[in-house]
Order: C-alpha cells, then sequence, then structure tokens
C-alpha cells in the first residue's frame, strides 16, 4: 500500500520524479509495479542491485554509493545526480519512498514529499532561529 501511495502521491502532486533508497532492490519493484508516470531514481549501495534495477525496470536510474545510509546522505546523492542527468531542479518536489526495521526488526515504510535542495538538509530556518532564541531568552 506504501508503494501504490507512492506512485499516487506523484500524480496528484506532479512530481518530477518518485526516488527510492533501497538496500535490495525490493522498494523499486514494489513501486515500479504500479507504473508511475515520473521517472524512478534509486540510491543503493550495492552495484549488481543497481544494475539489476535499471535492466527490468522501465523509466529507471540507479545511483551506487559507498556512503553510509542516514543524515539525509542518499536524499542529497539522489537530488545531486538527479539535477545533473537533468531530471528536476531545485525547487521541484519528489516522492521518496525509504525503509526501516523497528526493534523486533520488522520492516516500515516511509513515503514523503521533498523538495530539491543543493543545501545542507540540516541547515535551521530563520524562523525556527528565532522560535529558539525566544525560548532561550524566557528560560
Amino acid at each position: 500500500s506504501a508503494a501504490s501511495s507512492a506512485v499516487k502521491m506523484a500524480c496528484d502532486i506532479d512530481a518530477k520524479a518518485v526516488v527510492i533508497l533501497s538496500e535490495t532492490g525490493e522498494t523499486a519493484r514494489y513501486v515500479a509495479k504500479f507504473h508511475p508516470d515520473a521517472p524512478l531514481v534509486c540510491v543503493m549501495v550495492d552495484g549488481r542491485i543497481g544494475r539489476q534495477i535499471e535492466g527490468y525496470l522501465c523509466n529507471t536510474v540507479s545511483f551506487c554509493t559507498d556512503k553510509k545510509r542516514g543524515d539525509g546522505a542518499h536524499v542529497m546523492l539522489a537530488f545531486a545526480e538527479g539535477k545533473k542527468r537533468g531530471l528536476y531542479k531545485d525547487g521541484d518536489a519528489v516522492v521518496c519512498v525509504h525503509t526501516s526495521r523497528n526493534a523486533d526488526g520488522v520492516k516500515q515504510f516511509a513515503v514523503r514529499i521533498l523538495y530539491v535542495t543543493s543545501g545542507d538538509p540540516h541547515l535551521a530556518t530563520p524562523s525556527a532561529e528565532v522560535g529558539s532564541k525566544r525560548k532561550a531568552g524566557a528560560a
């Protein structure tokens, strides 16, 4: 249901791409099953998986990295590489699908709408800085 929701969401917001963070390619296969109009941009560590994804899934590009997953590293790679290939530009909306495992080892899916940026994803916005200064001054 997460994969079909991601494709529906991409259609509804006219997303430029569906970014998939994957280790095994399973999530990419789930999403591709629903034939999104937007290209699938897959980021993974295993080059073999990336070649398989590009080989049998239509409208898909994959990027392999040796960077550890987390802290937005794979999303930022997808943004940079997708912009190089002309898939999207800064400010465009994309749908991001990824999984994580809970303490019991059960896979949990997450679907997010992200806006392409070249900046650091951890930079605070001016309104967040103002709010934190107010809290610090009040204490």
